[in-house]
């Protein structure tokens, strides 16, 4: 295992080698940068060391080098101690380690085999980053993936919980034998119990013949269930049993099968608020969660980003030689501000269009800023889970198309004004209960000289009453203008008393 050395004097290289590293440990020393990164084109290394006292390139170009070239590698930063805190303040030294050059031989000889421990499960499972959240969810793996623990893995869609569960199989006595993984939102609730159980021949329609479930086929080894938060009571009863008995039987089966397999399930909802509304057994949950492992969103690891991009990239040229595509440190920095709600995929789906689409050879600031606007505009159009009831969610919606109803009218009222005109006083009639029909005189919203104020309920209401005219008593019609269900809409035209003939 080889270790690059980048200083100019031979101090930091006898440091390590006086500290009786490891005996399959070689260290190559290069006194300037240039050296250095013409020996990281040719020969592969653990890790860099380098001394920040380095003068033919400034530290935070050497690193960027570093990691255009090995976005992986680990990289730590000798500098004297008063000098640290200042040295990790540049956009790519968030994921350098920083180590003081007052200390010891064995003390940079311990920061290295941690890191080489963390480094190794992240690679082997295809995980990019150097941020301490991430290192810390390493540790969590190499702590949890030698044992034959059950592990819930939980973080939003699309930071990585499947490549987190290959990492867990890959630390643990288990590697080596079957990984399947199952999407247990993909499926039907009756499909899906006969992909993870199997089932007999005729146990119902189109069952010809009899068929091996995951559970049978991933036998010694490791089941990974993803959107665990989806599946069915009643399957929720079978898996259970599976993880407490270590057998089940298939559908339309009467042989008990007994079966030896670790399992890993992932979600990205909250299943404690799912037990709690009573759509998720307790008893499972606690059973799935003997061990918890949190993976950050995107938003939270930044320093990781250059990382990431740099990988991507990489990858990128790797398959297609002919592309040359770079990255701006300016739209490095706009990546790493922005808040990835679709985390990692989103990032690597951005980095692969633009290197390949784009007709410049750079993938530039403004070509970023474009993006993010783009998506933060989808972004407003997409329901977001918020913890609360569909009732109180709803009515929040129509709070704030109400507000905005209001503000256009202001703003009619001044440009009307503004031309010399007397808008017409609009004034709030509370209507009595009644017709929907479109024959109904229309009633008008409130203004600043209103006698009253409207409650929340009758602006709901009328705007109801409003949509229902447009349509003229269209219920399917009115839900798609008002954007609510079609069964909450007549839930609440009973509860206002709006049906006609009422």
């Amino acid at each position: 295992m080889k270790f690059l050395i980048i200083s100019p004097s031979p101090e930091l290289p006898q440091k390590l080698a006086s500290a009786a590293p490891p005996a399959d440990w070689e260290f190559v020393h290069a006194s300037k940068a240039a050296e250095a990164l013409g020996a990281l084109k040719s020969q592969k290394y653990a890790a860099v060391i380098f001394d920040t006292a380095v003068t033919d390139l400034p530290s935070e170009r050497l690193v960027k080098k570093i990691l255009q070239r090995e976005p992986g590698i680990i990289l730590v930063a000798v500098a004297p101690a008063g000098e640290l805190s200042l040295f990790q303040q540049g956009l790519f030294f968030q994921s350098v380690e920083a180590f003081p050059k007052e200390g010891s031989g064995e003390e940079l000889v311990a920061l290295l085999e941690e890191s080489l421990k963390i480094q190794t499960i992240l690679a082997a499972s295809g995980i990019v980053g150097q941020s301490r959240t991430l290192k810390k969810v390493a540790l969590e793996i190499l702590a949890v993936g030698p044992t034959d623990l059950t592990v819930l893995i939980t973080g939003e869609s699309g930071s990585g919980k499947e490549l987190v569960a290959k990492a867990i199989a890959e630390s643990s006595p288990r590697t080596g034998k079957p990984f399947l993984a199952v999407n247990c939102g993909a499926f039907a609730e009756g499909v899906l119990e006969s992909e993870l159980f199997g089932h007999e021949r005729g146990a119902f329609t189109g069952a010809v013949a009899r068929k091996e479930g995951v559970f049978e086929q991933a036998s010694g080894g490791t089941i990974f269930l993803d959107e665990i938060g989806e599946i069915s009571p009643a399957t929720q009863v079978k898996l259970l049993r599976v993880l407490e008995e270590k057998a089940f039987f298939r559908v339309g089966g009467k042989e008990q099968i007994k079966v030896d397999v670790r399992v890993l399930a992932a979600t990205n909802r909250d299943l404690s608020t799912a037990v709690a509304e009573g759509r998720f057994r307790a008893d499972l949950y606690y059973r799935l969660g003997v061990v918890k492992i949190e993976l950050p969103p995107l938003r939270q690891r930044p320093e990781d980003i250059p990382l990431l991009v740099f990988h991507f990239l990489k990858q990128l040229k790797e398959s297609n030689p002919q592309l040359k595509t770079e990255i701006s440190e300016g739209a490095l920095e706009e990546l790493s501000r922005a808040l990835w709600p679709g985390n990692v995929r989103e990032l690597k789906n951005f980095i692969e269009s633009r290197a390949l689409l784009s007709s410049n050879r750079t993938i530039t600031t403004e070509e970023v800023r474009e993006h993010l606007s783009r998506a933060s505009a989808a972004d407003r159009k997409l329901p977001v889970a918020t913890g609360k009831t569909v009732e109180t969610a709803e009515r929040e919606l129509i709070f704030q198309a109400l507000v905005q109803l209001s503000k256009e009218v202001r703003e009619l009222k001044e440009l009307l004004l503004a031309r010399g005109s007397t808008p017409t006083q609009w004034r709030y009639e509370r209507p009595a209960p009644g017709e929907i029909s479109p024959e109904n005189p229309a009633r008008a919203w409130p203004d600043e000289a209103s006698a009253g104020t409207p409650t929340l309920e009758e602006m709901e209401k009328e705007t109801i009453r409003q949509a229902l005219r447009e349509v003229e008593g269209n219920r399917k019609k009115a839900a798609e203008i008002l954007g609510i269900g079609e069964r909450t809409l007549y839930r609440k035209i009973d509860l206002y008393g709006l049906r006609k003939g009422r």
